[in-house]
C-alpha cells in the first residue's frame, strides 16, 4: 500500500497506540514489606486513588493483608503525579517478558485496577530492589515499590 508523503505516519496507527497511557481512577494495592523478618510480614493496603483532587495514597502497614485498622493518607504532589504516569506508561510498554523469579520469602504484591491486575514480588532484602526494579520486565515490581516508598513505612531500611 501506497501512503502519501504529507500524510502524517501517526494516522497508520491505531488511535489507541496515539493516546498517552491513562492512569486508572483507583489501584488497590496489597505489598508485601520487604525487610520484615520470617513469621512476622506485614502488609502495605493502600488503594491510590486517581479518579478526583487531590490524587491520594490512602491505606495503612498491617500484619494482615487487605486489613486496616488505622490508615493513613499521602497526598500526590505534581511530582509524584508524573511519576505516576510515567510508572503506568512503562507498564503498558512492557515487552512480552519471561516469567518472573523470585526466592521463597520474596514478599508478594497485587495492583488492581479493576480492569487489570499486576502481580509479582519485591525482595525480601531492601537492598537488592534497585537491581530488581530497572527492567522494562519489572515495570510493575518498579510500581510496588514506588508505591512503598511514597506512602512511607516505619522501620523499613530505604537502599542506597
Amino acid at each position: 500500500m501506497f501512503l502519501p508523503a504529507a500524510l502524517p505516519l501517526l494516522a497508520c496507527l491505531p488511535a489507541a497506540a496515539q493516546a498517552p497511557a491513562t492512569v486508572p481512577a483507583r489501584i488497590v494495592a496489597v505489598i508485601g514489606v520487604p525487610g520484615t523478618p520470617p513469621g512476622a510480614p506485614r502488609y502495605l493496603n493502600v488503594t491510590v486513588e486517581t479518579s478526583g483532587s487531590p490524587w491520594t495514597l490512602v491505606g495503612c502497614v498491617a500484619t494482615v493483608p487487605r486489613a486496616c485498622y488505622r490508615t493513613h493518607r499521602v497526598i500526590l504532589d505534581a511530582a509524584a503525579r508524573t511519576e505516576l504516569r510515567a510508572h503506568i506508561a512503562a507498564i503498558r510498554a512492557m515487552p512480552r517478558c519471561e516469567p518472573e523469579g523470585f526466592a521463597p520469602g520474596d514478599p508478594a504484591y497485587s495492583l488492581d485496577t479493576g480492569q487489570e491486575e499486576w502481580t509479582g514480588h519485591l525482595p525480601a532484602d531492601p537492598a537488592q530492589i534497585p537491581g530488581r526494579t530497572r527492567d522494562p520486565c519489572a515495570a510493575t515490581t518498579a510500581l510496588a515499590w514506588w508505591i512503598v516508598q511514597r506512602f512511607g513505612v516505619p522501620g523499613l531500611t530505604e537502599p542506597g
